[in-house]
Parts: C-alpha cells; structure tokens; sequence
C-alpha cells in the first residue's frame, strides 16, 4: 500500500505547483452530462459516449461566435430557441464580442448556461478578406491507445482473436468553415488487425460534408456518415437526451438537421448522402443509406440486431455484417415568426427478415423486411412560452405521439410538461425520443419537471415522471407502472465554491419468482458534492448512496466517497482521481467519474467493496502536438477475481494505462 501512496503523495505535490483559472471545466460538464445518463437504469451506454464526443468535437473546434447564427448555436444541447436569439441579437446591436465574460450582459442567459457556453465558443475577430486560402485550412490527426496490464481469460484460451490493446485513430479537416471532411477509425480491445475484412481496423467511418450559410438553394450536403434528427424523434432523432434527468439541463432543440457522424459508435448512424434545399421560408432534406449490419441469424432470419460493435471471438465475427439494410426518406419544414411545420417519411428495408422470437415481452418488436413512418411535427414559441410535439404512425397502423410544454413563468422559474403515447404495435426502426423503458413503443406517459434560480447564490431541479407499460416488457408480464421522483438543490455561496445534493426515487415493477404476479421495487440513490479551490488547486468531493428493496429479502446498500483534483499552469495539466465503495452486489453498483484524454470518457462501474485511483496528465506543444497519459487501478478487496467468462481476470485488481497523442495543423 506505501507503494501506492508514494508515487501518489508526489502527484499532489506537483499540482500544487499549478494554477487553476476556473472553477467550471470541460470535465465538469462531462460528470454532470454523464451523471444525468448513468442515473438512468435505460440508457444506452453507446449512444451517450456518442453524443458526447459530437460535444467533444465541437468543444475542441469552439464556435466563432460572433460570425454564428442561431443554428450554430442550437447543436448545443443546453441552449433554447429564445436564448440563441438573444444572443444573435446581442451581437447584431452592440457588435462583435471581445471576451465570453460579454455573456452575463445576454438576455435570459443564467449563470449556469453562461458557464457551459464558454466551453464551446470563442470570441473572434472580424473576417479579414485578405486573409489567403491556405490559412483558411485547418486539419487534426489523433490517436488513443489503451494498453491493459492485465490478461483476460480470452487471450489465454485464445479465444480472442486480437491482441490485448485497443486503438483509435481520427483524422479531421476543415476548409474555411464551408467544407468539413474526416476519417474514424478503430480497433476495440481483442480485435483483430488486417484479418477476419478488417482492412486494417474493424471499424472505419468516413464523411464529407459542406455547408451555405449564404442565399444558395443547397444548404447543407453531406457523403458517407451522417445523423439525422427530424420533428422529436418518433421517426429520426439522434438528439443529446433520453431520460428525465437530462431534460432539466440539456434540453433537446427543436433544430432539424442532418450532421456528420463523427463518433466512434458503431451502431447509430446512416451511411450513404443526405441534401438539404431551402427556399425562402421552406427546407427540404432527400437522404439515402445502405448499411451493414450485426445480428444474429437462425434459420436465414435475424433474431436479434446486435449494437455493441465488438468482434472478438469467432462467434462474434460470424454475427458481423449480415444482414443489409437500406433506408431512404425525405423530410419538409416551414418556419415562419413563430410557427414551425413539418412532415417526415421514412422506409427501411433488411435483407434477412427480422424475427424477435416467441418471448412474451418481444411480441410487438419489429418483424418483418419493409417499415415505413411518416408524421408531422409542430413547434410555436413566443417569449414565454414553447410548445412542440409529433404525430407518427406506421405501415401497420400503430402510433406515437409526443407533446412538450416549456413555460418561462418568470426569469427565474421555467416548468415543463410532456406527455408520450407509443402504441405497443408502433415500429420505428430509426426512432429516439423521450421514453423510460429505453423503446418508443408500448409506453403512455406523463412528465412534469421544473428548474427554479431562487437566488443567485441557488437552483433547484426537480421532476416528477409516471408512465404506464400496457403489454409486457422485460422482466415485467404484465401491465406496469413505474414512477421517479428527482430533486436537484445547488448552492454557490461564492465563485470558486459550491454544492450540490441530488436524491432520485425509482419504484418500478417486476416479476415474482413464479412469474404469476408483478412486485414492486423501491430505489433510492442520492449524491452530496462539493466544488472548491484549495490555493492553485481545483477539488471536487462526493458522497454518494443507493439503498434497493428487491424482489425478495432484505434491503440492499450502496455507499462511495470520491474525490478529484486537477491544476493547469501554462501548457500543462495534472489530474488525480480516488474513490473507496462499498456495495451489497452489482445491483447496487455506482459510477464514478474521472478524469480522462479527449473523446474518452471515463465512468467506472464501482461495486462489491473495494476502491479506485487514477492519476493523468497532458502537455502541449506549441499549439501543435497535445500528448496525454493516464494510469489507472480499480482493487476489490472482497472478491479474487474479476468478472467472468472469457473477460475473467484471475486477480482481484486491474491496471490500465491510456496514452493519447494530437497533432493539429
């Protein structure tokens, strides 16, 4: 142990020698983002690192602000419709920023947005026509390797086909912020290289992509990757929330667009062109994918599609790239001062018919070659008051609708209001919009949530959500109701300290053992968090707890205390990271953040009794060369082994180490 806390000991006196500028970092919007995903039991763990390196992406190539207009601004999850108005208008009346410390003079800008803002735009000088072509390029090349010290089971066995390291390499390019090109390529851990049609890497994502922000008919145009969002998701969405704790902070825009797919997910995307055209009030977008896809076939059906893009077993490779799917579709949209119409359509067609299989719960999933959507969609806004919503349907005739209240009762205190009908028979292949059990389908449900700035000093956050499941889900047979309760409360008694509480309430329903009746379960989680400034070092201390009545026996407890330091002085930054959980089993297992390079988020899954360190530090070079390594250990002092099967390590630790190098040109 005195091993461990040396090299440890030293880490901190280092940061000490290093200066802290803010109290609101990129990292602390990465825990609050991925704290709002994690706490949600349906979330889907690739479709969040997703949407976070798309932020990833646009926080490491800032939006020059003062040249942006409120499209620009509406990729941002946590700004409205009235707040990126408002700052358009800001900028055409007064003129050009200076300094993103302008902000707190923007209307409807609170203090929390201002400070999110900043991570994402920068203050810009006016465009100089003379500048030349050539420095109107920009181009960035990365790459993350992360390197186990540890052997899992699958290499000894050899049933891993690759080796024991995963690698990503990402090439991104820019042409005065009218053409954008890039590459995504990656390899997972046991993956292999040049074997198996992996030329080289398993997976390899391209796209090109222009833009007009002038008075031409074609908008925007994009080859190769892309991610479409129409209406609220019933029949294309691809948006940054999916769970009632989100939509408190990072409420979803109304922005119809088609945008790059940049991330290294490997399920979530189309492939193929998308355009949009634009005349006067009225926008049209035509796109057209082709696909391959995972799954599992039986008897020339697929049974399941598979989502998590590993390919590491032969079992795995089999299941790889089987079954083709092809979609096409168009979508139209009027806009004018305050009403905004659309229409949507949508057909996919799969190779191999899919077939879900003769489990209760997977009834209604969908079965079939050929789905077809279409729907409309509406939003009319005024300076209180927001309301939007979509109607869909499909080629059997089942629905979904989904309406949304957003009232700005005064500059301190907006409410929402949701309400989601999915029909159990509606089938949207492509479809992600507000839904508890994770599905648009075979869900009713009511929201109502608030978020209130009392006081400069403090903010609370709450919701109440109630939603029904009329046929069977997985593990409930029977008709359920599950409800949350949410309450947020931060105070900042000053600038470089603060605190927050969260508590959340789940009761939802199960299965008994018998599989004869529903029993209900009880959850409650809650975290006390404090940011602060210790000289020219930055903390963050948390105490986190989950207590679980199950099905059967008695109560289940969770409890963790986490703490993280970080310091930059110049060029360099230095980050540590520590926590100590003590858990029942893995149903009361908590996440805990930490530090990590860009584009890799990392939120380790605490359970059983044991504790965790990290230790990271990044250097840059002459705005050219950005090198990051990260060590870190997870121990368990309950357990010999860890995990199972081909992952089983035969001890009770783990060690990692990460390395992460950006060239930018």
């Amino acid at each position: 142990m005195l091993k461990l806390l040396f090299p440890i000991w030293i880490f901190c006196s280092c940061l000490t020698a290093l200066a802290q500028s803010s109290l609101y970092t990129w990292e602390d919007f990465v825990q609050d983002y991925m704290e709002n995903e994690y706490s949600e039991e349906t979330s889907d763990e690739e479709l969040t690192i997703s949407l976070l390196e798309e932020l990833q992406e646009i926080h490491n190539h800032p939006i020059p602000i003062n040249q942006a207009n409120s499209k620009d601004l509406l990729v941002l999850p946590f700004i409205s419709q009235r707040q990126a108005d408002s700052i358009v208008s800001y900028i055409k009346r007064y003129g050009p920023m200076y300094s993103v410390k302008e902000l707190m003079l923007v209307p409807y800008l609170d203090y929390s947005t201002r400070n999110k803002l900043s991570l994402f735009i920068y203050c810009d000088e006016a465009p100089d026509k003379s500048v030349t072509g050539k420095n109107k390029w920009k181009q960035q090349i990365s790459g993350y390797h992360q390197i186990p010290l540890y052997e899992r089971k699958g290499y000894q066995t050899n049933t891993y086909q690759g080796i024991p390291l995963s690698a990503t390499l990402r090439y991104r390019g820019q042409w005065n912020d009218k053409i954008e090109w890039g590459a995504t390529l990656q390899n997972d851990e046991g993956e292999p290289f040049f074997q198996y049609r992996n030329y080289p890497f398993d997976y390899q994502s391209y796209y090109l992509m222009g833009k007009n922000k002038g008075k031409g008919l074609v908008r925007q145009w994009i080859l190769g990757d892309y991610q479409l969002h129409f209406g609220m998701g019933l029949i294309a969405g691809h948006g940054f929330w999916q769970n009632p704790v989100g939509l408190l902070s990072f409420s979803r825009n109304q922005l119809q667009t088609i945008s790059k797919h940049t991330s290294t997910d490997e399920c979530h995307f189309f492939r193929g062109g998308a355009v949009t055209l634009q005349y006067k009030h009225t926008s049209m977008t035509v796109f057209g994918s082709h696909r391959l896809l995972d799954a599992t076939v039986k008897n020339g059906k697929a049974t399941t599609l598979l989502t998590s893009g590993l390919h590491r077993t032969l079992s795995e490779i089999h299941r790889k790239e089987n079954v083709r799917s092809i979609a096409g579709g168009t979508h139209i949209q009027w806009t004018g001062n305050h009403w905004q119409w659309g229409a949507s359509a949508l057909f996919t067609q799969y190779s191999k018919p899919l077939e879900p299989g003769s489990a209760l719960y997977r009834r209604y999933y969908m079965k079939g070659r050929n789905f077809f959507n279409c729907g409309i969609h509406y939003q009319y806004r005024n300076s209180r008051f927001t309301a939007h919503g979509e109607c869909a349907t499909d080629h059997t005739g089942g629905w979904g609708i989904i309406n949304q209240i957003t009232c700005q009762l005064t500059q301190q205190l907006q409410t929402f209001f949701l309400y989601r009908y999915y029909d159990k028979r509606y089938k949207a292949p492509y479809a992600f919009a507000f839904a508890e059990g994770g599905h648009v389908q075979n869900e009713h449900g009511a929201y109502i949530g608030y978020n209130w700035t009392i006081h400069r000093q403090w903010n609370l956050k709450g919701y109440f959500d109630y939603s029904s499941h009329p046929h069977a889900i997985y593990p409930a047979y029977f008709t359920s109701q599950p409800m949350k309760i949410f309450q947020l409360v931060t105070f900042q008694p000053q600038k470089d300290l603060s605190f927050d509480f969260r508590y959340q309430f789940s009761q939802k329903e199960e299965n008994n053992k018998s599989k004869t009746a529903l029993v209900d379960i009880y959850k409650n989680s809650g975290r006390l968090q404090a940011h602060y400034l210790l000289g020219s070092t930055k903390h963050t201390t948390g105490c986190y707890f989950i207590y679980l009545l199950p099905v059967s026996g008695p109560g289940k407890w969770g409890k963790m205390i986490a703490h993280r330091i970080s310091a930059t002085k110049g060029s360099i930054s230095g980050y540590l990271s520590g926590a100590w959980f003590n858990t029942s089993d893995y149903s009361t297992a908590m996440h805990c953040y930490e530090n990590g390079p860009s584009y890799s988020f990392s939120f380790p899954t605490c359970y059983c009794h044991g504790w965790r360190a990290s230790a990271m530090i990044r250097k840059k070079w002459n705005r050219l060369w950005d090198i990051t390594i990260k060590y870190g250990i997870t121990r368990f002092t309950n357990q010999k082994t860890i995990s199972s099967s081909h992952q089983l390590i035969n001890h009770p630790y783990k060690q990692d180490l990460s390395l992460q190098w950006m060239m930018n040109l």
